[in-house]
């Protein structure tokens, strides 16, 4: 949460407060959030009632803390609700309220500041619903998470206006929740800051970017998400870094070592192709992936190859393009990629002679790596780099 600045006198019935010993819950709290879960909304005089019966030291807080300062401190938001009025040419009245999943919050928001409300009702209540979104607020956000950061959030910290010009000592105490309460205090031991720190709040280590050797995928290591984001990515990358024997190639026909693919090819084909093409950009950094995956069948210009070995693993791919222009007609090769593992195993030096025959004389279009390029040398196609070199069709 971020800092937000107290009056003088909100500083001292806040210090006041949370110095004074909290008193038991009275009847009725559990029905009131109950209320307030099966009507979705809650008025501010609910949400008052609601918070005097959990801890009365709020209710004397209520002439510098209402709802509407509450809220703005923790950045919940208030709307107006209306009542749904019979006939839509009619007027309607509405008032402010906050959402069931914003009380919750703000319950959750008090008990960090040390005192003694129970948010558990009414975030139970609210948690079935929240857990069946995809997305969530902020408030919603809070209350799912609720459960493992219970006493463990980070410390919430208030000042007054030029708070540090006037400290003169510090006094730290414990609530009887267990918060710690650390004050700065003014010539007139009246506090000028506060500081809460919750009983099971341990500082994190923060995430740290991280590159995966194995998958070129980058990571924030230490975040969850971000985590799971890199196992699930870690997956399917490795799935053609380091390829495997692939089921799908059986009663597929392989000649010279690759697979032919076009537009009416199946779709696991262009799968494999697309994996490839995002590969290749990935390591040269183009600016789109060059190999339509969603819809093939537009793409009639487009001739694709998966390059097969012994052990029936698809190690790599090229992709081939019908030029035209300037009133003739002519190959590219867009690209060709092979898995890392299986570089400099003369695997593109045996299937080389069979796409030059195919293809004829046709452009390597740039830009050419220079293990490319030295390949074209060695093999004395270098001439296939230059334009003007292409065999028109």
């Amino acid at each position: 949460m971020t800092e937000k600045v107290l009056t003088k006198p909100e500083m001292t019935a806040l210090w006041k407060a949370l110095l004074s010993p909290g008193r038991a819950a009275k009847i009725g709290a559990t029905e009131l959030a109950l209320k307030i879960h099966r009507e979705k909304w809650a008025s501010s005089a609910d949400v008052m009632d609601l918070l005097y019966l959990m801890d009365d030291r709020l209710d004397e807080l209520r002439y510098q803390f209402d709802v509407e300062r509450w809220c703005t401190l923790f950045d919940i938001p208030q709307e107006t609700v209306f009542s749904r009025p019979r006939n839509r040419r009619g007027s309607a009245y509405g008032h402010q309220s906050l959402s069931a999943a914003n009380v919750a919050a703000l319950l959750i928001q008090l008990q960090r500041l040390g005192f003694r409300v129970r948010p558990h009702e009414l975030v139970n209540l609210e948690m079935s619903r929240i857990e069946r979104e995809p997305q969530v607020s902020s408030s919603e956000l809070t209350v799912y998470c609720y459960p493992v950061s219970e006493h463990k959030m980070p410390p919430v910290t208030f000042p007054t206006e030029d708070c540090w010009r006037a400290v003169r000592r510090y006094r730290s105490v414990k609530t009887d929740t267990g918060y710690k309460l650390t004050g700065s205090l003014d010539e007139n031991s009246e506090p000028v800051h506060v500081e809460i720190k919750a009983p099971k709040y341990r500082e994190a280590r923060l995430p740290k970017r991280a590159t995966c050797e194995g998958c070129g995928y980058q990571w924030m290591k230490g975040d969850p998400e971000s985590s799971a984001s890199h196992r699930r990515e870690h997956k399917k990358r490795m799935r053609y870094l380091e390829p495997g024997y692939h089921p799908k190639l059986d009663g597929v026909e392989i000649t010279d070592g690759h697979v032919f693919v076009n537009f009416a090819s199946p779709k696991w084909m262009h799968s494999e192709m697309y994996s490839r093409a995002l590969a290749f950009n990935r390591e040269f950094h183009y600016d789109f992936v060059q190999w339509d995956y969603v819809n093939p069948q537009s793409d009639m210009m487009g001739q694709g190859f998966l390059f097969v070995d012994e052990e029936r693993r698809l190690v790599g791919a090229c992709a081939f393009r019908l030029r035209e222009g300037d009133g003739k007609s002519w190959w590219g090769l867009q690209w060709i990629w092979f898995a890392p593992v299986h570089r400099r195993t003369g695997l593109l030096a045996r299937r080389w002679p069979a796409l030059r025959q195919r293809f004829g004389r046709f452009h390597v279009e740039g830009p050419v790596s220079p293990e490319m390029r030295a390949f074209l040398i060695k093999a004395g196609d270098a001439d296939l780099m230059e334009y003007g070199n292409v065999e028109e069709i």
